[in-house]
């Protein structure tokens, strides 16, 4: 019996988001949604089973197996003599259970074994089997079969029963930084991006639903916005998401500026991106500019060019028109007569407020043993995040 899936792949970046969904005999799909990012999700089909090998005749074994998978285009099929080398005889095509292998020789044991295949790869090969037919070529069959351990699994695919699978995730974030990968609300994994900003990595997890989380912070500790997924995962599924562009780093050297004076906008993405600047006002400001070698950017905002009052600011980066990240935090800062320091303590998410968004993110720290991703948490660095931070917080309470 086939077993018909539906695979529900969420992703969202920011605020913003798109569903993918992919159906039995859908292989892949690659979706932009709003924030013009595309993720790549591959399926690849599960593995067959039960293969039986049985002599028909001194030329001909057929071959019968099962077909688990409701995404394959079809199957391959492998041969060997003896102990020789295995070699693809054929291939037929989805919903086949069954061969003919002809053309043989008499009294020749051949082994054989069988795998699914689709656009985005193959599955795990069946257990090898044999047969061996007769000398006569009209003798009645004699069937032989066997189980063995013939043909070991591609990387990262699991057998159908196995109760671990495996997501791979790969895409682009800053030189040298280090990524940070959410599984169900808890850190999974910590890996270093390479020298170019690109990242990959798997994740082994189980059969059933999944929130992941993959944020990168940069060697001032700050932290990117946290692109989020959701997988719905079945038995025998492997899962790769590619095409990840993390949002940039954004940061800005004063929270209230005196009109006239220069703003200075910073933060980090790629190396050699276009990242696009948008300040909030009245009409709003956008200004290109290209990150360095160290993907390191920054621009000198004229406020001459801003009203009075409250503004934001925030950033994208992209490499090309089909490789775009998602927004960076938003970040605000007052225009008004006078120019004041860059952040109070308390305010965690550094839009230069504290408020409730910044009491949400000591919460979710509090009594947790300080790293460098507490750190924005623990305002008296004692190393843990309590009563005294908290009392910090509200001493600087804004709204």
């Amino acid at each position: 019996m086939k077993r018909d899936h539906w695979y529900i792949f969420l992703i969202v970046a920011s605020s913003i988001g798109c569903v993918i969904f992919v159906s039995p005999k859908i292989t892949a799909q690659t979706v932009t949604g709003d924030m013009s990012i595309a993720v790549r999700v591959v399926i690849l089909p599960v593995a067959p089973s039960g293969l039986e090998a049985s002599a028909a005749s001194a030329t001909r074994i057929d071959l019968a197996w099962t077909d688990n998978a409701s995404n394959e285009l079809g199957f391959k099929i492998e041969e060997k003599v003896g102990s020789g080398t295995y070699s693809e005889i054929d291939s037929v095509g989805s919903n086949i259970t069954s061969y003919a292998v002809t053309a043989l020789s008499g009294s020749t044991t051949y082994y054989f074994r069988i795998r699914a295949f689709n656009n985005d790869g193959t599955s795990a090969y069946t257990s090898e089997v044999y047969a061996t037919t007769s000398a006569a070529p009209q003798s009645s069959s004699n069937p032989t079969s066997g189980g063995g351990g013939g043909g070991g699994p591609s990387p990262y695919i699991p057998s159908p029963t196995a109760s671990t699978l495996s997501v791979n995730i790969s895409g682009i974030a800053y030189p040298s930084s280090k990524i940070n990968v959410l599984l169900d609300n808890a850190l999974a994994s910590t890996v270093t991006a390479s020298k170019d900003a690109s990242f990959s990595f798997s994740i082994d997890t189980t059969v059933g639903v999944h929130n992941f989380g993959i944020y990168t912070t940069d060697a001032n500790g700050r932290r990117s916005s946290i692109f989020t997924f959701t997988l719905s995962l079945n038995s025998g599924t492997v899962a790769s998401v590619s095409g990840i562009f993390l949002a940039p780093i954004i940061d800005i050297d004063k929270s209230e500026i005196k009109k006239g004076d220069t703003l200075s906008i910073t933060g980090q993405t790629a190396p050699s991106s276009t990242v696009t600047i948008y300040i909030h006002s009245e009409d709003e400001i956008e200004k290109d500019v290209v990150s360095n070698g160290t993907g390191k950017y920054s621009y000198a905002l004229d406020t001459n060019l801003l009203e009075l009052g409250d503004h934001t600011v925030k950033s994208t980066a992209s490499f090309s028109e089909n490789l775009v990240s998602p927004d960076s935090q938003l970040i605000s800062f007052k225009v008004g007569r006078k120019t004041v320091g860059k952040y109070v303590e308390g305010d965690t998410t550094k839009d230069g407020k504290v408020n409730m968004v910044d009491f949400s993110v000591l919460l979710y720290h509090w009594n947790k043993g300080t790293n460098e991703d507490l750190a924005a948490s623990d305002f008296n660095h004692d190393g843990k995040v309590n009563m005294v931070d908290l009392s910090v917080m509200l001493y600087h309470w804004t709204d």
